[in-house]
């Protein structure tokens, strides 16, 4: 009899391991096939253009992403010109506040652009980015439960998801990063979902901190291009211009 009840706790483990591991899947599965994530992965590049609204001011956007992972983020502030890019590689920015030549970013700097380079976002294709992904049971949203799914990618950053079980659709994401050194937490609130060819996209994002609201991206257009349309020097960091 003893040794049945030192037995017991180790089988009821096995039990609930399959059951866990059946319920990220089952979750998974659903938020794929309410987003359509088989069309957007034909798509070999998208434009997005938008404004960021911040402090009472709008900024306007533009994202380019091109398959497979590089990336370029242009906006405007008082009329200078602020841009980020990816290669792929490596990681660049142009911002007049800090000089008017182009900087490397370093490795920190650079996961905001490689997650932003991921069209199908971070719950696809997640073995293969060897990234890990557990089912965090559900939470009370404002009308209906909301699944959770956290995920760790390899450089230690967190980002919990929560899915709505009605719609299947991703509708806030608690993240945690470590930039500098410093470990930042924020939430991302994703709303106003539009139907492109066939993929939903979040057309609205909130981002707060601590209870405040840092900003909201607004999305005016999201278009469909071919690879052939962007040119790949985009995303290149160009040569510093010539001092007078």
């Amino acid at each position: 009899m003893k040794k049945l009840f030192s037995i017991i706790p180790g089988l009821l483990l096995l039990l609930f391991i399959p059951l866990n591991a059946q319920s990220l899947k089952s979750v998974l599965k659903g938020n794929y096939e309410a987003t359509g994530q088989k069309n957007i992965l034909d798509a070999e590049a998208i434009i997005i253009n938008g404004t960021i609204s911040q402090m009472g001011m709008e900024m306007p956007f533009i994202i380019t992403q091109k398959s497979p992972d590089k990336v370029r983020f242009e906006s405007s502030f008082q009329n200078m010109e602020i841009v980020q890019a990816f290669n792929g590689e490596k990681g660049w920015s142009i911002n007049p506040m800090v000089g008017p030549d182009p900087i490397e970013m370093g490795k920190s700097e650079v996961k905001n652009l490689k997650a932003m380079s991921e069209k199908e976002g971070r719950l696809y294709n997640w073995k293969k980015k060897k990234y890990k992904l557990s089912f965090e049971g559900t939470e009370e949203g404002d009308s209906v439960p909301l699944y959770k799914v956290k995920v760790i990618t390899p450089l230690g950053d967190e980002e919990t998801y929560f899915i709505n079980s009605k719609t299947n659709l991703v509708y806030k994401v608690d993240a945690k990063t470590t930039v500098q050194g410093n470990q930042i937490e924020a939430t991302r609130y994703l709303s106003d979902y539009h139907d492109i060819n066939g993929f939903m996209v979040p057309f609205t994002m909130e981002t707060e901190m601590m209870g405040q609201s840092m900003g909201t991206l607004n999305f005016t257009s999201y278009e469909i291009k071919k690879a052939s349309d962007i040119q790949d020097s985009i995303f290149e960091m160009p040569a510093p211009k010539p001092k007078e």
